[in-house]
């Protein structure tokens, strides 16, 4: 007897949540009712989720959202990275879609940012210290494996003491849109 099928979905569903990603592909070919339960996102970004704390590694994935059946094949690419080998760089950001303030938006805005060469954003800083600025960008994927973050502070070459306009922490944040952030890293401080 079939249990699975005769059991209510979110049983059945609770029961594949525990099954890694190996697995969901063995029991797609059992019949076409487990291959449906199989191809579902959440069995698979538990399977994601599950491997990624075995590797040491951060896949959070649970605010992500891919086309029916696009998960299996995401649980293939996300297998293939070895996190011991060196990755080549790439830069991820496609364009500058925010910013909190800007010293000169021309000049100075978040699209220089963006730019590789020696452009820089500026904002209007804050007399308290407790002020937050902001920068959100586009990226070149609707879906991208993110490995860190380069943050470089400017060095102002032409002032006294040649001082380094930097923060004191911190956040980076990932998501949807700029209201729909599934990832917040903790705040870290700023070594200048």
């Amino acid at each position: 007897m079939d249990f699975i099928s005769c059991a209510p979905l979110d049983v059945s569903v609770h029961i594949f949540s525990f099954l890694n990603g190996e697995d969901l592909f063995c029991i797609m070919e059992v019949c076409q009712q487990w291959k449906e339960l199989a191809n579902l996102d959440v069995l698979w970004k538990h399977a994601i989720l599950r491997e990624s704390h075995q590797q040491r590694v951060n896949w959070n994935v649970f605010g992500v959202m891919l086309p029916d059946g696009r998960w299996p094949k995401l649980y293939k690419e996300l297998g293939n990275i070895n996190n011991e080998e060196e990755v080549p760089v790439q830069n991820l950001v496609s364009e500058g879609v925010g910013q909190s303030s800007s010293d000169d938006p021309a000049q100075q805005g978040i699209q220089q940012s963006v730019n590789d060469n020696d452009t820089f954003w500026s904002s209007v800083g804050s007399d308290d210290i407790h002020g937050s600025e902001y920068l959100i960008y586009r990226l070149t994927s609707p879906l991208s494996v993110l490995m860190y973050v380069d943050v470089s502070f400017y060095k102002a070459g032409y002032q006294a003491g040649m001082p380094i306009y930097s923060c004191s922490t911190i956040r980076i944040s990932v998501g949807r849109s700029p209201t729909d952030m599934y990832y917040t890293s903790p705040e870290m401080e700023v070594e200048a």
